[in-house]
């Protein structure tokens, strides 16, 4: 199947339920970061070079459960036809 990127979610969206959206999304991909740094197996010989940032390795293995997630979170928001752009 073939996700709505991230941008397009957000822009159905009026500001305010795309701001909360947006950062339910950071939230989701800090968590998967997080997850990733715990193990001590960086990406790079020298270490995680995002060391405190989003990276986006965690995300692209996460693949379709990450995608979820954050249509999980417009999902929430879209159901209430006051959040729609």
């Amino acid at each position: 199947m073939n996700y709505p990127h991230k941008a397009e979610l957000a822009d159905r969206l009026n500001p305010a339920a795309r701001t909360e959206f947006l950062h339910a999304c950071a939230a989701i991909e800090k968590r998967y970061t997080e997850a990733c740094t715990a193990t001590h197996d960086p990406c790079l010989e020298s270490g995680c070079s995002l060391e405190g940032e989003i990276c986006l390795q965690p995300l692209e293995r996460a693949g379709d459960e990450y995608t979820r997630a954050c249509e999980e979170a417009f999902d929430e928001l879209y159901r209430d036809p006051r959040n729609r752009a």
